[in-house]
């Protein structure tokens, strides 16, 4: 930059430079500075660095601040001809001696783009060079004496704000607060115009932005927020100011700055050879950690991101498609709507099975068995399955389409292990409705069935728990034919679709006035379905005619009550 030059001439009288006074400084200053560009003088006395000279900086465009606070070790050595150069540099923004000549590809690259589609291809013919730090920082109002005296105050509210925060930590607070001291000692910009989105820009693309780990931009964010929200009601005397907060930010505020960036980097070959750097970049580095924060062009940009540079050296190139992904694209081809092979529409299992023989139908014995088989199957899943079923839901899950397998086909044990009932199952819209999970339960099940022996293999016995819990045992609601009917406050009744539990077969009102609980539906679901295999009686078995004098069979209560209408003659002799 700029900087890197004015600071390395020798005086005009042979004296050192650090032994000149304040006022011949400026004076030299000016006189090497570009063509309407002038110095401001200092507003008040600055505190010196260890080299002798002022601690205010002079930027491109004569915008003086203070150095930033790093100690001097804290980064590489830096060669002599910019040992005195302390300047801040910014990715994105060039200094104006770069501006103004932007290098060739000769000197070290092409000129820095604004954007990187202005790199990737051709520029346009009204692309301008970008704007630098100094230009950007000029445009914004300087802090007046009043506001650098009160400015304590306003970090001290700034500091009650974020505490109001929640999700802060008091690390958190402490460091935002000293950042927001630091950013204004650096730049000496009006509160107000710290809140802007213009000086957070331009706080954001600097060196000391990227040592800091984005803190100044962090930072800045909460300060907008609570400049938006404080900013214009008065700092001093209020009731979220606290004076021991005033007192120790004051202080803050006036120590000596100490030297933090210095030169342009370590320019040597053998720290431009990890990048390729050009002749005249410079990386930086911590010297503590050897981290490396980036690198800066001979003009003075400054670029964090390895993404930013690569754009800006032009190296950015299309990936090459490997070979085996050339081949095929190349042999790949569209087909035609018509070409393909016709998908056979998907049907339900009941019409791919169609009626039951005598001898596929389930009996007694299989119903009495079922509970114990399903046991028994998931054992043989979680023992001989490995990997394929670990997950105790995966298990779970096959299980219950076994039962459901067996509840809605109603065929026997033996013909649900036989190949034509699984390639029935794979083909039916019940499998693709549950994304082939019911067909890879009908395989399981049948490599099940044949390696226990069938009828003969002997089987665990299964408790009611394990089969809630297996079974899924709970409400389940479908439509059903007919409405709600429940009685509304207007006196209406609802017209909306009656339901039915698919598990228990209740009948029952809309999901809004219906009440089917989870224990209700497992004690219905357990009337009709035992784990021994025998149908428990219920009330309906009580209130229906005896089947041995309707059918001459066997009446499955002992004892049914028959409800008869009361016959006139009855009802005289009770009255």
């Amino acid at each position: 930059t700029a900087l890197l030059r004015l600071f390395g001439k020798q005086p005009p009288d042979g004296r050192p430079r650090t032994e000149r006074t304040g006022a011949e400084l400026r004076q030299d200053r000016s006189a090497e500075l570009p063509a309407g560009a002038e110095l401001q003088p200092a507003t008040e006395p600055q505190p010196a660095t260890p080299e002798g000279r002022p601690a205010a900086e002079v930027r491109a465009h004569g915008q003086q601040s203070p150095s930033r606070v790093e100690s001097p070790s804290d980064l590489e050595p830096q060669s002599s001809s910019s040992a005195h150069a302390q300047v801040r540099l910014q990715p994105g923004l060039e200094a104006a001696a770069e501006v103004r000549s932007p290098p060739t590809l000769a000197e070290g690259g092409a000129p820095d783009p604004v954007t990187p589609t202005a790199a990737a291809g051709p520029r346009e013919q009204n692309w301008q060079p970008p704007t630098s730090l100094a230009a950007s920082l000029a445009k914004i109002r300087d802090a007046t004496e009043q506001e650098k005296a009160d400015f304590a105050y306003v970090v001290a509210a700034f500091r009650a704000y974020l505490k109001a925060q929640s999700k802060m930590s008091f690390g958190t607070i402490e460091a935002y607060s000293k950042v927001l001291v630091e950013l204004f000692c650096f730049d000496q910009k009006a509160p107000e115009e710290m809140a802007t989105a213009a000086y957070r820009e331009a706080a954001k693309h600097t060196i000391e932005e990227a040592m800091s780990a984005n803190q100044h931009s962090s930072c800045l964010k909460y300060y907008a927020f609570f400049w938006e929200e404080r900013g214009s009601r008065p700092f001093i005397g209020a009731d979220d100011v606290d004076e021991g907060c005033v007192k120790y930010y004051k202080e803050f505020q006036q120590r000596r700055p100490r030297i933090r960036v210095t030169g342009n980097g370590d320019t040597s070959a053998e720290a431009r050879s990890a990048e390729d750097l050009p002749e005249g970049w410079g990386v930086h580095t911590r010297k503590s950690t050897g981290r490396v924060l980036g690198c800066s062009s001979p003009g003075g940009r400054f670029y964090h991101h390895k993404k930013d540079l690569m754009v800006r050296l032009e190296r950015v190139k299309t990936p090459k498609r490997s070979e085996k992904a050339t081949e095929a694209a190349a042999a790949a081809q569209t087909p035609e709507p018509g070409d393909g092979p016709d998908r056979a529409k998907r049907r339900p299992l009941d019409e791919l099975l169609g009626a039951p023989e005598e001898s596929e139908k389930a009996t007694d014995l299989d119903r009495k068995l079922l509970p114990r088989v399903l046991a028994t199957y998931a054992r043989y899943l979680s023992e001989n399955k490995g990997d394929a079923f670990r997950r105790q839901t995966t298990r779970d899950c096959h299980v219950a389409h076994a039962f459901k397998l067996f509840s809605k086909a109603g065929r026997s044990l033996a013909f649900m292990a036989e190949p034509r009932f699984v390639d029935a199952v794979v083909a039916s819209e019940e499998s693709r409705a549950w994304h082939g999970t019911l067909a890879s339960a009908a395989r399981s099940f049948s490599t099940f069935w044949r390696e226990w022996g069938g009828y003969k293999g002997t089987f665990d016995q299964a408790s009611r728990d394990f089969l809630n819990l297996t079974l899924q045992v709970k409400p389940l609601l479908v439509d059903a034919i007919g409405e709600c009917g429940h009685n509304a406050h207007t006196g209406e009744i609802c017209r909306r679709r009656r339901q039915r539990c698919d598990t228990c077969g209740m009948a029952l009102r809309c999901s809004k006035h219906s009440d089917h609980t989870v224990a209700e539906c497992r004690e219905v679901f357990w009337a009709t379905h035992s784990a021994s295999g025998v149908r428990s009686p219920t009330m309906r078995d009580f209130l229906q005619v005896p089947r041995n004098t309707a059918t001459g069979g066997k009446s499955c209560c002992p004892e049914p009550c028959v409800l008869k209408p009361v016959q006139k003659e009855d009802a005289e002799a009770v009255g």
